[in-house]
This record gives C-alpha cells, structure tokens and sequence, in this order.
C-alpha cells in the first residue's frame, strides 16, 4: 500500500514547518483522523516531498514541523505541454486527471470554432490535477491555463522543440514521426474538440510549425485521444532516473 501524500503550498523551510489548510486539512484531520504526533508526507507541488510530524492542530489548520526535505527524481522525459479544444466536463476532468498521472506540464483549453463548451472552472481543474498527483505519488502539479484563443495557444508554446497537431486525417501516424526521434526537451501537442479542427485551424497551426500526425485509424473521444498520445510521447522518451 502506498504511502499517503497531502498538498501544502504553505512552506517555511527557514523556520522549519508547514501548513496543512483547505482541504488537505480537512482530510488528513477529519477523515483519516491523523492527529499531533503523526508523522505524514507533504508535497509542494513544485517537485519537493516533506517528510513532517504534525505538532498543532487548530480549528482549520495544521502546523507540521519538517523532518526532512527530498526533491523528486522525475524520469528524463520532455516537458509536455497540452492544448486541447474546450469539451464537456466529464471529459475534461478525465484529462487533467490521467494526463497529470502521466507527466503533463502544462495544459490549456483552447476556444475553437466547433467547441461545444466556451469557458471552463480552472480552480476545480487545479483540484483535479492535485489528487491526481497524490495518487500517482508524484509531486510536480501541472499549469493549468484559463482558456485562450488559438493564436494564443501558438505564442504560449512557440519555443516548444516539437509542435504536433492530432489529426485524424494526417497522412503520419505519431509512431512512425517519432520513431527516429530519441532526444528532446520539449513537446507541444494540441487536440480539437468533440466537433474536430476546421480546415482553417488545420491552416493555422501548419502555419506555426505544428505537424499533423494521427493516432490510430480509429476515430478516439478527445479524452481517450489526449491520454493515448500523451502515453505514447512519454513512453517513446521514457528514460530511467539514477538512483
């Protein structure tokens, strides 16, 4: 059984504690009933894993006393940024959640022609993307964009090594484009809403150094196509860290 994790972006190394509020609070206080003189692991989000002892618990918060820092080893793969036409809740919470659990770091939803839903709740989505952190037992949270228009898309990722357009009509599968590719720092791909991409946002992307590649010959819920080809990219470059 893995070892519990709880969210704090409240830190004070120099005084040697943290903060448990909100609620990681509420649940390591009230549902899992941990009490002063447990020991539990924090992360921050940002790549570092706390181990504490909880010394003060208050009305709404909990003050925890660091016993030892340890930064993440994180596999040697490309930061992943991930841009995809606005689509419906459901769907969305699926792919902040098990995009996150792979690596992602950084998604933006994108207001295209054919998205059927034009603006999103980026807190609730930070929530999501937190648990799905402390269940993988990762500690890096991702960046979650509030939603941009696509020429936007392209400014925010213009540096991106590799720029991908998933595209069920491109003439490459993303296999074969990778397959002579070992090396890279930095991948930006972008999906298109349940409606797909217009010929014109197909254009536009080419445009900008995006290139289309396709999946599989089947046609794939943008959820199920996001969680795919993230798979695949972070397999494909999947390096193992030293101990």
């Amino acid at each position: 059984m893995h070892e519990f994790q709880f969210f704090t972006d409240r830190v004070n190394l120099a005084a040697g504690v943290a903060y448990l509020v909100d609620d990681d609070f509420k649940h390591a206080v009230k549902v899992l009933r941990k009490k002063e003189g447990d020991q539990i692991l924090l992360f921050d989000g940002k790549g570092m894993k706390y181990g504490a002892v909880i010394e003060d618990i208050g009305k709404n918060v909990a003050e925890c006393r660091i016993l030892f820092v340890e930064e993440e080893k994180v596999p040697d793969t490309p930061i992943v940024s991930v841009g995809f036409g606005v689509v419906k809740s459901g769907a969305l919470t699926e792919i902040i959640r098990d995009a996150t659990a792979l690596g992602v770091r950084r998604f933006c939803p994108v207001a295209m022609k054919n998205s059927v839903v034009k603006s999103v709740n980026i807190q609730r989505l930070k929530r999501v993307a937190i648990e799905s952190v402390k269940q993988s037992g990762g500690s890096i949270v991702p960046e979650i964009l509030d939603v941009v228009r696509l020429e936007k898309w392209f400014e925010i990722v213009q540096d991106a090594e590799l720029k991908l357009l998933a595209y069920q009509s491109a003439g490459v599968t993303l296999r074969n484009f990778l397959k002579d590719r070992s090396e890279l720092n930095s991948v930006a791909i972008i999906f298109g809403p349940e409606g797909d991409f217009t010929h014109e946002e197909v254009k536009k992307a080419v445009d900008n150094g995006f290139v289309p590649v396709k999946l599989i010959n089947q046609r794939l819920r943008s959820n199920l196509a996001v969680v795919s080809a993230v798979a695949y990219i972070m397999y494909h470059f999947y390096r193992e860290v030293e101990s």
